[in-house]
């Protein structure tokens, strides 16, 4: 899950890709209502609110968060991702007051998350 609107995730995968080739290309999974490729290694990653790769998408961390279904579907996955994770790290963020949907987020996963170690 990322709260960044950067690509530097991707461009480090694509780099690796290039200079250091394996049998299946790693890739992030950023769309979350198609399929996985069983010819890629995917990782998903849920980018909460959106990208500079689709600025018609992206939403600034308030509290008014008037959700485009593109990333209503990634909120939902992240929520999913978040419940089944064994442990949280969050890095780089300040957990703003006006971003109040992300402590909501965090606590609808949490509390239904029965493998959670630590956060």
């Amino acid at each position: 899950m990322s709260l960044n609107y950067d690509l530097v995730l991707e461009q480090v995968c694509s780099f690796l890709n290039e200079h250091h080739p394996s049998g299946k290309p790693v890739s992030f999974k950023t769309e979350f209502s198609s399929p996985v490729s069983a010819d890629a290694i995917t990782v998903p990653l849920a980018k909460l609110h959106g990208s500079v790769a689709s600025p018609d998408e992206m939403i600034p961390p308030t509290w008014n968060k008037s959700l485009r279904p593109r990333l209503a579907t990634t909120w939902e996955a992240a929520r999913g991702l978040l419940a089944r994770a064994n442990h949280i790290r969050i890095l780089g963020y300040s957990l703003p007051t006006t971003d109040a949907y992300i402590k909501y987020l965090l606590k609808s996963a949490i509390i239904h998350s029965a493998n959670l170690k630590t956060i």
